[in-house]
């Protein structure tokens, strides 16, 4: 949901693995571009990926911080912190990126033409399984603020299928509890 007029929120980070740690509370007088990605997109790399480097190599040295934001909100066996740092420190794509860019070769083997000269970090992890009916609750409110609807008319099965949603979907990172949008996998 846009947000006019305020600061924005610095990111929930867990660990910085390439450039300097900063924050958006830190880049005061910046224009500030975040690329955010799945380690398993292939979209991500053949577009997303690419124009940020663009951004990055046009303006640098100007008022411009770009940084590179890996999240997960799917494939987490693909999308997570060891492949993210495969791909940070060798250039190595893994699931589909690998099969999509492969099939185009776009690659050397199984790693990347081109390096991310910018700081990625990895999303932080929420845990939000404490109060199942709560957390859903939460989440429809930010993508729909006028439902009033009770989570129980609407599905009198929704605490169980809520419950077996949660446990077996990893926990969602911070990002996704930031910026919410329609069609997010955690609500679909």
């Amino acid at each position: 949901m846009s947000q006019f007029d305020q600061a924005a929120p610095s990111l929930m980070v867990d660990q910085w693995i390439q450039g300097d740690p900063t924050n958006i509370d830190q880049e005061q007088g910046n224009v500030i571009l975040v690329e955010v990605f799945q380690v398993n997109c292939p979209g991500c790399f053949l577009y997303g990926l690419p124009a940020a480097i663009e951004i990055y190599q046009k303006f640098k040295g100007q008022a411009l911080c770009v940084l590179g934001l890996a999240t997960a909100f799917e494939d987490f066996d693909k999308n997570n912190l060891e492949n993210l740092k495969k791909l940070v420190f060798d250039g190595e794509v893994v699931g589909e990126t690998l099969n999509t860019m492969s099939s185009r070769e776009m690659l050397h083997g199984n790693r990347l033409q081109y390096s991310i000269p910018f700081p990625i970090a990895w999303d932080q992890v929420v845990d939000f399984r404490a109060d199942v009916e709560e957390t859903v609750r939460k989440m429809i409110h930010r993508t729909s603020p006028t439902s009033t609807t009770s989570l129980r008319k609407v599905n009198p099965l929704f605490p169980i299928k809520s419950e077996t949603m949660l446990k077996i979907k990893p926990e969602p990172h911070e990002l996704l509890n930031l910026m919410p949008c329609r069609g997010h996998p955690l609500l679909s």
